[in-house]
């Protein structure tokens, strides 16, 4: 035998003890809670939740801190670059315009364009 062929076949045999010993990264990576039907559902709402709440958290930190920047007498795009678009807007009769935003639970009050006023609230 030569010596090429008895390296190559100690490789082999080293090669297959190796995989042998290490046979456990071959399994399925789901474990079997996550993989019977009846746990897969109820994970993943949780694991949706979890997220859900880590981006919520996120924008309101986000929000907050811009929102600690509007200041009265700033414009409706001013203060729309700061905070995105409102969750809901109302006209009064005297011309007002209210932009309500859930997230910080702040309500701008704008007149003739411009933050009138900033009020607490949900």
């Amino acid at each position: 035998m030569s010596v090429r062929r008895l390296v190559f076949l100690l490789l082999l045999v080293a090669a297959a003890g190796f995989l042998w010993n290490h046979r456990e990264i071959f399994r399925p990576t789901v474990v079997n809670e996550i993989a019977k039907e009846e746990n897969a559902l109820p994970l993943a709402r949780k694991t949706a939740a979890r997220e859900k709440a880590r981006i919520d958290q996120g924008r309101a930190i986000e929000s907050e801190a811009a929102e600690a920047t509007v200041k009265e007498g700033m414009t409706m795009d001013e203060v729309r670059r700061l905070l995105g678009d409102p969750n809901a807007v109302e006209h009064d009769d005297r011309g007002n315009v209210t932009w309500h935003y859930d997230v910080i639970t702040k309500h701008f009050v704008f007149r003739h364009g411009r933050v009138w006023s900033i009020e607490n609230g949900r």
